[in-house]
């Protein structure tokens, strides 16, 4: 019997690292299909419904401009996610759109839902590897084998958010690599199917170890599901109390990420190792 693998995300996203995600499940897998959440469209409000006062409105704002500026540099988000992207679209190979595949269309109000579920289940989902946010056991449970994570990141050693960036400001290279692991209720805790660590230039940038780690996603991920097929599901442990747990950067660690991203790669750079482009991995 033949490996199912699905991809889920959430409609309408189709970038270029989507693509290439979904071309390395449809590679590996006997089977494949896109499951894409819609939420329904909801009525507009009712005229006889109160906004909120003055107050609530001024504590929400002044609450939000705390939240995405003050503590976590919103402008640097964008920063590391535009630098990304344009990475992404000149160093990733060129992958068919999710139109190219066997999909489904669900409406739901929330991703981690019965609906999902069932639909998932319906269709005799192996496999399933989200790109839809955090997911709870509703959809963890759903797939017969489990669900996949390929995270930024050496499990068990670093945990979260923006690992790479966290590399670079704690001048932690051993933090460099990419996991593929089944994924459970705690965050980067499941057991470990495949990792491995990128060569990277002394004239890379962070996006483009970023992009680096995308590439060896894919050739990870590739494995993994050839060894499932194979029935060889044998996994390398991930205790959760081992390792450290870093999440969203804060304004402190982004002021020293300007600082020390260069350095990084002059100190830990392998020497001969050209900079990540196009023909690079082509």
């Amino acid at each position: 019997m033949g490996l199912t693998a699905a991809l889920l995300v959430r409609e309408g996203v189709d970038d270029p690292f989507v693509r290439f995600r979904a071309a390395a499940l449809a590679a590996a897998a006997d089977s494949f299909c896109v499951l894409s959440v819609r939420t329904p469209q909801r009525s507009p409000p009712s005229a006889a419904t109160e906004p909120p006062g003055l107050s609530a409105r001024i504590v929400g704002k002044l609450t939000g401009i705390y939240a995405t500026h003050a503590r976590y540099p919103s402008a640097y988000y964008d920063g590391f996610d535009s630098a990304i992207g344009d990475a992404r679209r000149r160093c990733l190979p060129a992958s068919p759109p999710l139109s190219a595949y066997s999909q489904a269309i669900i409406e739901a109000e929330r991703v981690n839902s019965p609906d999902v579920a069932a639909e998932i289940r319906r269709r005799e989902v192996d496999v399933l590897a989200p790109l839809a946010g955090i997911i709870r056991p509703v959809l963890l449970e759903a797939p017969r084998l489990g669900c996949l994570n390929s995270h930024h990141g050496w499990l068990p050693s670093i945990r979260g958010l923006w690992s790479t960036v966290w590399a670079i400001v704690e001048d932690r290279a051993d933090w460099v690599g990419q996991t593929v692991h089944w994924m459970d209720t705690g965050l980067d805790t499941g057991p470990i199917l495949a990792r491995a660590r990128p060569a990277f230039s002394r004239d890379d940038d962070h996006a483009s170890l970023y992009v680096r780690l995308d590439l060896m996603s894919g050739d990870l991920i590739g494995d993994a599901l050839a060894r499932l097929k194979r029935r060889d599901a044998a996994t390398i442990p991930n205790p959760a109390a081992d390792g450290t747990y870093r999440s969203r950067v804060t304004f402190r660690a982004s002021v020293a990420f300007a600082r020390r991203e260069r350095p990084f790669f002059h100190r830990h750079g392998t020497p001969g190792v050209a900079p990540l482009t196009m023909s690079s991995h082509a």
